[in-house]
């Protein structure tokens, strides 16, 4: 499975089966996977307008299959941290 991510969007593994998703003003999301597929993660290309492909990433779930085989996964913002009192 390719989950193609925004240029703007940076991606790290945090171990697992997650990585780390975060956005240009921020935020932060995580994406899971079940132990079914292998994760990684691996460049792309992005291709939007005439300007041309864009280098990206792009999240791999990988794994073998005998018969029909489902993989979970999912998509969750990270919780803001708190700010301190005042």
């Amino acid at each position: 499975m390719h989950f193609h991510l925004h240029p703007d969007c940076r991606c790290q593994s945090v171990g697992h089966g997650q990585c780390r998703l975060t956005l240009p003003d921020g935020e932060v999301w995580i994406f899971a996977a079940d132990e079914t597929a292998q994760m990684s993660i691996e460049e792309s290309l992005y291709f939007v307008d005439s300007a041309g492909p864009r280098p990206s990433l792009q999240i791999m779930l990988r794994g073998t299959t005998f018969g029909e085989t489902s993989v979970h996964w999912s998509v969750r913002a990270e919780a803001a941290e708190s700010a301190p009192n005042s």
